[in-house]
């Protein structure tokens, strides 16, 4: 995740507008194997992030994390989401 930039340093400022930060972690291994975040820009919320290391991909988890961020933001107010990919 760090190679793909959806990874921040304790030590770095958060980026612009961040919001939440998802993770999927394996039960068994503890390997986290899928990230998302959100940001808020002017009362629009974004899915900035969004991945599934390759070996979990085709299982269903992306779809199961984007329904977890979307009740998330529903639960806030969130009106719209958009997608930046």
């Amino acid at each position: 995740f760090k190679e793909a930039g959806l990874e921040v340093e304790l030590n770095e400022p958060d980026p612009k507008g961040l919001l939440m930060c998802f993770e999927v972690v394996e039960k068994n291994s503890n390997e986290i194997i899928g990230a998302a975040s959100i940001i808020n820009n002017k009362s629009n919320y974004q899915i900035k992030t969004f991945a599934i290391t390759k070996p979990y991909q085709g299982r269903g988890i992306g779809r199961y994390l984007l329904e977890k961020m979307l009740d998330e933001l529903r639960e806030g107010g969130a009106k719209k989401v958009f997608l930046v990919a």
